[in-house]
Order: C-alpha cells, then structure tokens, then sequence
C-alpha cells in the first residue's frame, strides 16, 4: 500500500520507492508478442446475454513463446468508485515461432458485479448497473 506519513497503519521506507517495479501482468520473455485490436461480438452487453471479446496474438520473434492473454474491464461511470484495470480472465497460450493463435474470452453481467452501497458486513448486497465500459486486452 501507499505511504502515508502520519499514519500509525503503514510503514514507509526512506530510501527506496513503495511502488511497483513492473506493472501486473508484466513479465520478460525472448520472443515478441503482437496483439491485433480486439473484437467485439456486439458494441453492447446484453442484459442477460454474453459478449465475446477476440484478438488474434501472433509470435514473430524466432523462439517458442508463452503468453498470458489477460482481459481487464473498467466501469468509467459507476456509482462507486471501481479500480482502473479489473482483471477479468486470462489465457496461457504457448506459440511457435510465426504462429498465430486467437483468444477469445465471454463476458457476462455477473462478471461485472460489485458491491452497492447497501453492502455491509452483515447484508451481502451486489450490483451491476448500465454505463459505459473500457475493455482491454
């Protein structure tokens, strides 16, 4: 977590950053990786319908490699705050030098829950509500 001087919850340290060194889901391999755009079966999420998110991943360095595909979602106008990136789904695929694998995830609702409001330690209350959504993969 962040430091926050003052605070008798968090420990800081004076002589190196309290952030991360890579981002999550950042890892070295010997080989490039390219992503095509994803695409989307509809430009909406039906209500109680799926929407499948595609992207073709193409190794064109000269040695195998090992990819994780990950999804994440972001709600830009819930009514509670919600994280950035929200990690979604993932896949590890393994591609041959020049090959071309696609990936698709399924997202439903529920995959898009959280808690209203009204949740507390006592009442489990979760919702998911009709806005705008950021999709990346």
């Amino acid at each position: 977590r962040p430091c926050r001087w003052g605070s008798s919850y968090t420990k800081c340290f004076l002589d190196v950053p309290d952030l991360a060194l890579y981002p999550f889901g950042h890892g070295l391999t010997y080989a490039k990786v390219n992503y095509t755009t994803p695409r989307l079966s509809h430009s909406r999420l039906p209500w109680n319908g799926s929407l499948s998110i595609a992207c073709n991943v193409t190794n064109v360095g000269n040695r195998v490699a090992e990819e994780v595909v990950q999804l994440y979602v972001h709600d830009q106008v819930a009514s509670r705050v919600r994280p950035v990136r929200e990690l979604k789904g993932f896949k590890k695929i393994i591609l041959e030098p020049g090959e071309t694998q696609q990936v698709e995830f399924t997202l439903v609702r529920q995959n898009l829950l959280f808690a209203s409001a009204a949740h507390s330690r006592h009442s489990e209350t979760y919702t998911v509500e009709a806005g705008l959504f950021t999709i990346w993969v």
